[in-house]
């Protein structure tokens, strides 16, 4: 009865903290950017966590809220 009472612990903070990473969204870049042509971030609301490759060029990016966005902080 003890070892079941543990499983269910072990499992109950699997689900518990299983959202925490999930923190940000990833989004892989395949395309170059640049300033005339950066990347559309379209929630910037939304925490993303950007993958691509660094060859020494600026990578640039570009978002726009239409409305105020409220904080946690």
């Amino acid at each position: 009865m003890q070892l079941v009472k543990v499983i269910l612990l072990c499992v109950s903070f699997v689900f518990l903290f299983s959202s925490v990473g999930q923190a940000h969204q990833p989004v892989i870049i395949k395309n170059k950017s640049s300033k005339n042509k950066p990347v559309q971030v379209k929630k910037p609301e939304i925490s993303y966590a950007c993958y691509g490759e660094l060859v020494g060029e600026t990578h640039y990016y570009r978002h726009s809220i239409s409305k105020m966005i409220s904080s946690l902080c």
